[in-house]
């Protein structure tokens, strides 16, 4: 397995990734499928002066893992913070390499915060988080608006 930086070419993987995922989480209940929001998200990020998304290459070349993040200064503290807009692998080790690499990333860019996400449906992510030195701030919760 080998780690690089994300292309343009490698967007349409990048979204089969993100479809694979979404369908195995509860993403597939409360977030609409929208293969072309997902194509600009990750153009956008690898093209963005202060994003990056790495990819985890398998033995044949195939992408086996992927990890988004956007470096921002925090609203409340102005702390350079790095924030997960996703992370995911199909292949036992690369989500950890993929957090290495990332951590890194974020300390080469200044910041001083890391900030992942943890969706509902991934309750294993917790204790991973607090064994990587993480601690929970905050429970964020959606509304649809339309059923409302």
């Amino acid at each position: 397995m080998t780690l690089r930086t994300a292309t343009l070419a490698d967007v349409p993987e990048l979204v089969a990734m993100g479809r694979r995922f979404r369908s195995t989480s509860g993403y597939s209940t409360i977030l609409a499928e929208n293969v072309g929001q997902m194509e600009i998200t990750a153009s956008n990020l690898i093209t963005g002066p202060r994003s990056t998304v790495f990819v985890a290459e398998g033995v044949g070349g195939d992408l086996i893992g992927m990890m988004g993040l956007i470096c921002f200064q925090h609203p409340m503290s102005g702390d350079w913070t790095v924030g997960e807009a996703f992370w995911w692998s199909e292949q036992a080790g690369a989500g950890l390499r993929l957090f290495e690499r990332g951590k890194l990333w974020a300390k080469e860019q200044g910041a001083t915060k890391m900030q992942m996400i943890q969706p509902e449906s991934e309750p294993r992510l917790g204790p991973l988080y607090a064994h990587l030195g993480f601690h929970r701030i905050e429970v964020a919760w959606q509304l649809d608006l339309e059923a409302a």
